[in-house]
């Protein structure tokens, strides 16, 4: 009985993921606050969903995660998410998603940015007026061009949306939203400047040419799996 309840729950908690934005929504905590609550309830139940075996690993998991976080060890809390969530799909004989790759980018990121003070939007929306007229800190700019780009990923992956010509799009062309991103804070840009304001028309141009970089680098990911796809032998 406790083998076909337990069967059960896990079946409905993968028809749950399937349905719901479990997945991004790990990736988007991670990038804006890694250290939210919603991190590791997310990862508990993103894990549970892809990991039949090994969801016990959760148990020591958790436990480490919460006492870091009591001893206000931040940084090591955020770390062992970082190693455990690829760990954990290598246990489960799983070759890491692409989903998992830019995971680790973005909880790195995040983990840097942790420890030059910016922990919660609050302090992010200030430090990006402090960019804006100050200048620093150098990196918000890069920072800002991840958050536009991965939102806007998982704006066209919501049910509503993800069936609109528009999301299809963006599934082939991973590289459209920065691109689209690049052409209008160009523009924002030559207004500002036109009206006299040329610090923030060059924040406007700093960003838009990190979304170009980005754009770039993104367009390539189809390129190289189709060309991959190809050379593979049947």
């Amino acid at each position: 009985m406790n083998k076909s309840l337990h069967k059960k729950l896990i079946e409905e908690l993968k028809q749950l993921q399937d349905k719901t934005l479990v997945v991004p929504t790990l990736l988007f905590t991670v990038i804006l606050t890694p250290l939210n609550p919603l991190g590791i309830l997310t990862l508990t139940v993103t894990t549970i969903t892809h990991i039949k075996r090994y969801h016990w690993l959760l148990i020591p998991l958790t436990l480490t995660y919460t006492t870091l976080i009591i001893l206000n060890l931040h940084i090591q809390a955020t770390l062992l998410i970082l190693i455990t969530v690829p760990i954990l799909y290598i246990a489960a004989k799983r070759r890491p998603s692409k989903l998992i790759i830019g995971l680790l980018i973005a909880g790195a990121f995040s983990t840097y940015m942790l420890t030059q003070g910016i922990i919660n939007i609050i302090e992010y929306v200030e430090a990006v007026r402090t960019w804006i007229t100050k200048g620093r800190p150098w990196y918000t700019a890069i920072y800002l061009t991840l958050v536009m780009v991965v939102a806007t990923h998982i704006a066209v992956r919501t049910p509503i949306s993800q069936d609109t010509k528009i999301a299809k799009y963006i599934k082939e062309n991973p590289g459209a939203p920065p691109t689209i991103y690049f052409t209008v804070l160009l523009l924002a840009a030559a207004t500002v400047l036109a009206l006299g304001r040329e610090k923030l028309a060059n924040k406007f141009a700093e960003i838009a040419y990190y979304n170009l970089a980005l754009g770039v680098t993104l367009q390539l990911i189809p390129v190289i799996s189709e060309r991959k796809g190809s050379e593979t032998p049947e």
